[in-house]
């Protein structure tokens, strides 16, 4: 089962995730750093075709499940797992998903030979209809993690009110690599130009009804209505695809948009996604339901852009000061989507200010700063003596 050889005189972390993207890449090398150790990276399957963007294979990689995620049975998925972690027996098992069978097998594999294991999740109160009997079952069940790194403040408050103590817990758990996406910014500041001709407002998203781009739309139709001077208002790019993608099209036509709102197509190439960051005027998110998090908000901070993020969306109140390096509005309010495109388009003269606000916010939420905290976790779980349930 092990692809790489293991150097036990170094600790060995084990990660879980479906699959690898660029945001992991980073997270484990911080992870390798923090720790002076060494990674052993596994992946529930080889691809997940809901996020095809995230096809990186580092070295070493085990893989639980051949194919796609659709290929995951639930039994031998836990048994795979279980007997992986069993033989590569590390000293700290980073698990994502907590309804996942692969991290089913990491806590078994744990408790078996008393494994530290840190359960790595962005889950909020109001992100799905929640049940009583599972929430119970929940509630109990992550109590055999040794430790929680989570990605905000609404995920604690998620915590408490399942009656998990505030203990051997961190944030910061969404993050991206700033360091990668700063220095192609710098590269593309000197080298290239920018590809749309007009100044713009962009919104990376998969064409969902959870992004809520069709009450975007509609907001920013009222944002040029009431705009001055119509020669100055910015365009709308949209980055992304899915299945509202037609729909969506009509109904910019229906608006009176086609001119001025541009469906961009899915972009999957990092330096292509950060080159739309680069030029833009700045990001959008405007989902209005079950947003975990929102990374593109972490990537729009890291190349210093403002942001303008509802309050349903995770990270809105983690990565958004508001009337400081962006706006916070309701999601389901066109009214409010609207008046917050107009308010940063009179903030010409504040742009540096504001960029300046978005990489501060940035780099406290980095894969470094992620990786100290996990260190700090695993620190408290030793000194308590190993792994076992509250």
């Amino acid at each position: 089962m092990l692809t790489a050889p293991v150097d036990r005189k170094v600790p060995i972390i084990a990660t879980l995730w479906a699959t690898y993207g660029p945001y992991h890449v980073a997270r484990v090398k911080a992870i390798e750093e923090a720790f002076g150790g060494q990674v052993i990276p596994i992946s529930h399957c080889e691809y997940d075709p809901t996020y095809p963007f995230f096809k990186e294979h580092l070295a070493g990689q085990i893989v639980l499940t051949k194919g796609s995620i659709s290929e995951v049975r639930f039994l031998k998925a836990v048994w795979t797992s279980w007997r992986t972690l069993t033989a590569i027996n590390p000293d700290l098992i980073l698990a994502a998903g907590y309804e996942r069978p692969e991290t089913l097998g990491a806590v078994m594999a744990a408790k078996l030979r008393r494994i530290p294991i840190v359960l790595m999740m962005d889950n909020q109160a109001t992100d799905s209809r929640r049940q009583w009997a599972k929430e119970w079952t929940k509630a109990r069940y992550l109590r055999w993690f040794d430790g929680l790194a989570y990605a905000g403040p609404r995920n604690g408050e998620y915590l408490r009110k399942l009656g998990i103590p505030n203990q051997f817990e961190c944030d910061g758990y969404d993050c991206v690599d700033n360091d990668r996406i700063a220095n192609k910014v710098a590269q593309l500041k000197q080298s290239s130009s920018s590809k749309h001709a007009r100044p713009y407002l962009l919104c990376i998203a998969r064409m969902i009804p959870k992004k809520n781009i069709a009450r975007l739309l509609q907001a920013y139709a009222h944002f040029r209505a009431g705009a001055r001077d119509l020669e100055s208002a910015w365009d709308l790019v949209l980055v992304g695809d899915g299945p509202e993608a037609a729909a969506l099209k009509s109904l910019a036509s229906s608006l009176g948009l086609e001119s001025n709102v541009h469906f961009a197509g899915a972009e999957f190439d990092f330096d292509r996604i950060v080159h739309w960051y680069t030029f833009a005027q700045g990001l959008i998110l405007a989902s209005h339901e079950s947003e975990q998090w929102g990374l593109v908000v972490n990537e729009a901070l890291a190349t210093g852009l403002p942001v303008l993020v509802s309050r349903q969306c995770g990270c809105s109140s983690s990565l958004v000061d508001d009337y400081v390096n962006g706006r916070l509005f309701d999601g389901h309010s066109v009214e409010q989507i609207s008046e917050a495109i107009d308010w940063l388009h009179q903030q010409s003269g504040q742009r540096t200010q504001m960029s300046q606000r978005s990489m501060e916010i940035a780099r406290r939420f980095s894969p470094q700063a992620l990786a100290r905290k996990i260190l700090t976790l695993y620190q408290q779980t030793r000194a308590r003596g190993g792994s076992a349930p509250e």
